[in-house]
């Protein structure tokens, strides 16, 4: 009769231990991944913009007018850094290409960069010059130029006072790199 007590008493601690193992609960770790995957660097450049007209008066003078937007998106993941690189040809005359308006003359006064949401900030560098020759208007080094950037340059060309009138034309190329 004792043994029997003592595998009954027995039998309920076990249950009494079991029941609380499983009253408390148990937790498990679980993994999630996820694979991220590098997608494109890409340009999208700026169509056909104007200067603001000159009147001739004898004397050196400026005109102005601003690029149409220009955008960059490095999407690679990588953060290897790019360059966008703007180079411009001489100016010129629509019915009588033998009349010029030197590139040297023909500059990026103002880069006016903004970056979209989640883009790094400080991690693309501005410059402002001439397009004669070939300016790095954006550069972002390693680690940096993740994400998407916007600009519209304000241009600047000076017209010397010799310049035969007439319609001018330049070719602006954008390159990324």
């Amino acid at each position: 009769m004792l043994s029997l007590l003592r595998k009954t008493l027995a039998l309920t601690l076990v249950i009494i231990v079991v029941t609380a193992i499983v009253a408390v609960g148990t937790a498990v770790a679980a993994k999630v991944t996820v694979n991220i995957k590098g997608g494109s660097l890409v340009l999208t450049p700026s169509g056909d913009s104007s200067l603001t007209d000159v009147t001739l008066d004898g004397t050196d003078q400026s005109t102005t007018g601003a690029l149409a937007q220009v955008r960059v998106r490095d999407g690679r993941g990588t953060g290897v850094g790019w360059s966008l690189t703007l180079s411009a040809t001489d100016f010129e005359e629509i019915n009588d290409p033998s009349k010029t308006i030197a590139a040297s003359g023909f500059s990026v006064s103002a880069v006016n960069m903004t970056r979209e949401a989640g883009s790094p900030a400080g991690s693309v560098t501005q410059n402002a010059g001439a397009l004669s020759p070939p300016l790095t208007m954006m550069n972002a080094t390693a680690p940096g130029g993740r994400g998407s950037y916007r600009a519209i340059p304000d241009l600047s060309l000076l017209v010397p006072a010799e310049t035969f009138v007439g319609t001018y034309a330049s070719t602006v190329t954008q390159t990324l790199l």
